[in-house]
């Protein structure tokens, strides 16, 4: 929370005091996990969770996404083809996604 906090922080203005950084991201996560109800589990508005969601998913896809995820350059994808064959063969992969399993149909 500490690196993107300075980015989910609201100004308090004489009208109310702001969802807090640690709340912004509670819920966002929250969301993201379940998908349910949200906002009465976190004291706020359903468009205030919308727009709490909506903005910290922003900021994540614009700090977070470039570090975590990252794509194979240069000769990489031949080593990852020839990596996956090895250990789990499995011709021609190119990588999994969070070890989802996907029917398909046999070649």
């Amino acid at each position: 929370h500490c690196r993107y906090g300075h980015r989910l922080t609201k100004e308090i203005t004489n009208m109310r005091r702001p969802v807090t950084s640690e709340k912004r991201l509670a819920m966002t996560i929250h969301f993201l996990a379940h998908a349910l109800s949200y906002s009465q589990l976190y004291s706020v508005g359903k468009s205030t969770a919308v727009e709490v969601v909506h903005e910290t998913l922003q900021v994540l896809k614009e700090d977070l996404l470039p570090d975590a995820i990252r794509f194979p350059q240069g000769d990489e994808p031949k080593q990852v083809l020839l990596d996956f064959q090895h250990l789990a063969g499995l011709p021609q992969c190119a990588g999994a996604v969070d070890g989802t399993f996907m029917a398909i149909r046999k070649p």
